[in-house]
C-alpha cells in the first residue's frame, strides 16, 4: 500500500493548524511594531543613553534626557525645557504629565542652610520641579527641609555655589536616590520614595499629606519597588519589585490586596519593574523574565540512537560507533538564539486576563540587544536600541493565526551526481577487459523546517523531509552478451513531523514540562532490469517496494522527579527498507520467478519514572 507523501504533509499541515486555533483560548497576544524615534545627540528628539519616558493624556510622549539634563515634549508641537535662571536640572530622571499638559519632573537640588555665611552651606535634597504645559517653571517642591546650622562636625564637600562662591555641601544619605512620580486625575502629586520603600502623598505646597508602606513582604509592605501608576479611580499599584509581586492600595494609601509572585508562570513575576493602568482598569505589567528559545537550523540534523530501519534515519552518524576523538569533530547544527519576554495583563482584582509576548533576536546585528523602557496607558510598549539611542514603540493585538515573519524558517537542498566506470579482466593471459559496468548516480534531498513560539510557554514545530534518488546501472560482458544488463531505479521518501512543546512549570527549580509528537513517513521504490542484448530483451527484472510508518506519543511531566511517557508506532516493513515484490521473466518474456516479502510492527509502550 502506498501512502502519498504530499496528502501526508497536508494532513499534518492541517493538525498544526488546528493545534494553533485551539490555543486561541491561551490569551496570548503580541507585540506589533509601530515606529522608532529618537537618536544620540543634543539636538529635539535627540538624546543621551540616560532617558525617562512619560505621557500626556493625548498620548504625547515626553523625555527626560538626563544626559543632557533636560526635558523634551515630543510631537507636532515640539517642546524643550532646559536649566536657566529660575531652575537648574542636575540629575533629573522620572516625569508625570496632568491632564492640563503640567509637567513634574524629580531632581535633587542644594538648598542654602539657615544661618550659615562665610562659608555659606547647602544641603543637597531630593526634589521634584513643576513646569505649565509651555515649559514655563512653576516651581520645586523638596522632598525634605535644610536643617539649622549644624552643631556638631559634619561631613561637606567644598562646592561652588550659584553666585560663584566658595560653599560647603552637605550631602545626607539618600540626597540623590532615584524617586518616581505621578499625577492622579484630580492633580494629586504621588511619589515612590524606592530606597524607603513607600509611597507620599504630596500636597500642592510641597507638603506631605501621606505617607503609606514600609519594608518587609507583610500585606502594604514593599521590598526594592521600581515603579507604580495611579489610575483613573485613585488607587495606586506598586510594582513590588523584591517581593515579586503587585500590591495595590486605595487613594488614602490602605492596603488593598497584592497579586504575582516568584516564577516564570502566568501570573508569576521575575523582578516587575514596569506598570501601567489604562483607561478600562486593565492593569499591565512587564517584568525581567526570560524564555531562550534556540532554532536548530540545520533541516538534515536528526536525534540519535533510534532503534528503526535505516530508511527513517536522518542522521548521518546513526549506527557509528564514534569516540570521544572522532566526537568533538562532529559538526553540530549552528543554534540561533532568541530571547522571549512578556507583558502580562491583570484585572484590577489581579486576575490574570492575557498575556503579551515579544522576541528579541539576539542574531540581529541591530536590534539584539534591544531593552524594555516603559508603557503607556493606551497599551503601548516603548524598547530602547541603546547602539543607535532609537525608541521602538509597539502596540499589543491579538490574532489567530501567526505572521509569516514570525514563525523561524529554515529550507535545504543537497543534490549528488555520482558516475563510476568498472572494468574487469577475468584472469586471463591477455590485457582485453572481459568485462565493463557503468553506474550513474543521481540523489536529491530536500528538508523545509518551522518553529512557532505561539507564547512563551508553547512552541510549535514541523519538519517535512524529501528524499528522491536515480540509480542507473549498465553491465556488458564481452565474453557472453546474454549477461548485458540495464537497470533503472527511482526511489523516494517522505516525512512530515509535528511537535507540540508546553513548559508546564518553567521555574528552574521545579521545571515541569509536556511534550507531544506527531510523525508520518511513506516511501516507494522501482526497480526496472533489462537485457540489452536483441536475441535476448526479453529477459527482465520487474521489482516494487513501498513503505510507511505513524509514529506518535506524549511525556509528561507530573512532578520534577515524576513523569509518565506513552507512545505507538507503526512501521511497515519494520526489517527492510521496503515491502518488495520481485518478478522474473525469462528470455521468452514469461514469468518464471516471483518473491515477496512483507512484515509490519505495531508497538505500543507505556512508562513511568520517578526519582527519590
Amino acid at each position: 500500500m502506498h501512502v502519498d507523501g504530499t496528502k501526508l504533509s497536508v494532513a499534518l499541515l492541517l493538525l498544526v493548524a488546528t493545534i494553533v486555533t485551539a490555543t486561541k483560548g491561551e490569551a496570548v497576544g503580541r507585540l506589533r511594531f509601530e515606529e522608532e524615534f529618537g537618536g544620540k545627540g543634543t539636538g529635539i528628539g535627540q538624546f543621551g543613553e540616560e532617558i525617562y519616558l512619560a505621557f500626556g493624556s493625548d498620548g504625547t510622549i515626553y523625555v527626560t534626557d538626563t544626559d543632557n539634563r533636560r526635558v523634551q515634549r515630543l510631537g507636532p508641537t515640539p517642546l524643550e525645557i532646559k536649566p536657566s535662571e529660575k531652575v537648574t536640572f542636575n540629575h533629573p530622571r522620572s516625569l508625570a504629565v496632568d491632564v492640563d499638559g503640567n509637567i513634574y519632573v524629580t531632581d535633587w537640588r542644594s538648598l542654602h542652610i539657615p544661618g550659615t555665611e562665610n562659608p555659606k552651606m547647602y544641603r543637597f535634597t531630593p526634589c521634584i520641579h513643576s513646569f505649565d504645559a509651555e515649559g514655563r517653571y512653576l516651581g520645586t517642591i523638596d522632598l525634605s527641609t535644610p536643617e539649622i546650622k549644624p552643631r556638631t562636625p559634619v561631613e561637606a564637600t567644598p562646592i561652588i555655589d550659584h553666585e560663584g562662591r566658595y560653599a560647603l555641601g552637605v550631602k545626607p544619605k539618600g540626597w540623590d536616590r532615584e524617586l518616581r512620580v505621578d499625577v492622579s486625575a484630580e492633580g494629586e502629586i504621588f511619589v515612590l520614595d524606592i530606597s524607603y520603600n513607600r509611597v507620599l502623598k504630596i500636597g500642592p505646597g510641597g507638603e506631605t499629606l501621606l505617607e503609606f508602606g514600609a519594608y518587609g513582604s507583610g500585606s502594604g509592605e514593599l521590598d526594592s519597588p521600581q515603579d507604580f501608576c495611579v489610575d483613573g479611580n485613585g488607587s495606586i499599584y506598586v510594582a513590588d519589585t523584591g517581593n515579586n509581586r503587585v500590591v495595590k492600595f486605595d487613594p488614602e494609601g490602605r492596603y488593598l490586596l497584592s497579586f504575582g509572585r516568584k516564577g516564570l508562570g502566568p501570573a508569576q513575576f521575575i523582578r516587575p519593574f514596569s506598570i501601567e493602568v489604562m483607561p478600562d482598569g486593565r492593569v499591565l505589567v512587564a517584568d525581567e523574565g526570560e524564555f531562550e528559545r534556540g532554532f536548530q537550523d540545520h533541516p538534515f540534523s536528526g536525534a540519535k540512537g533510534r532503534a528503526v530501519p535505516a530508511w527513517l534515519d536522518e542522521d548521518p552518524m546513526q549506527g557509528q560507533d564514534v569516540g570521544e576523538e572522532e566526537e568533538e569533530k562532529v559538526e553540530y547544527p549552528p543554534k540561533y538564539v532568541k530571547v522571549m519576554r512578556r507583558i502580562q495583563v491583570f484585572s484590577p482584582e489581579g486576575r490574570l486576563l492575557e498575556r503579551v509576548v515579544f522576541e528579541i533576536d539576539r542574531n540581529n546585528p541591530e536590534l539584539h540587544d534591544l531593552a524594555f523602557l516603559t508603557l503607556d496607558s493606551f497599551g503601548r510598549a516603548y524598547l530602547l536600541d541603546p547602539s543607535r539611542h532609537m525608541i521602538r514603540r509597539y502596540t499589543m493585538e491579538s490574532y489567530l493565526f501567526p505572521t509569516w515573519s514570525e514563525v523561524e524558517k529554515a529550507y535545504g537542498i543537497r543534490a549528488t551526481k555520482d558516475e563510476a566506470d568498472f572494468d574487469v579482466d577475468m584472469g586471463d593471459i591477455d590485457t582485453v577487459v572481459d568485462e565493463e559496468s557503468q553506474i550513474d548516480h543521481f540523489t536529491i534531498k530536500q528538508v523545509f523546517s518551522l518553529n512557532y513560539d505561539r507564547s512563551e510557554l508553547l512552541r510549535l514545530s514541523l519538519k517535512n523531509t524529501n528524499h528522491y534518488a536515480r540509480r542507473k546501472d549498465y553491465v556488458w560482458d564481452f565474453d557472453n552478451p546474454a549477461n548485458d544488463y540495464r537497470i533503472l531505479e527511482r526511489s523516494s521518501d517522505s516525512s512530515v513531523d509535528v511537535n507540540i512543546r508546553y513548559l508546564l512549570d518553567p521555574n528552574r527549580y521545579n521545571y515541569r514540562e509536556m511534550t507531544l509528537f506527531v510523525k508520518g513517513l511513506t516511501g516507494y521504490t522501482t526497480y526496472r532490469g533489462r537485457a540489452t542484448d536483441e536475441e535476448h530483451s526479453k529477459r527482465r527484472t520487474r521489482r516494487g517496494g513501498d513503505a510507511k510508518a505513524l509514529m506518535f506519543g506524549a511525556r509528561y511531566d507530573l512532578t520534577r522527579d515524576a513523569n509518565l511517557s506513552f507512545g505507538y508506532s507503526y512501521i511497515e516493513p519494520d526489517q527492510t527498507s521496503r515491502n518488495f515484490s520481485t518478478y522474473l521473466y525469462d528470455t521468452g518474456g514469461s514469468l518464471y520467478y516471483t518473491d515477496r516479502h512483507y512484515n509490519k510492527r505495531r508497538t505500543f509502550f507505556g512508562e513511568f519514572m520517578i526519582k527519590f
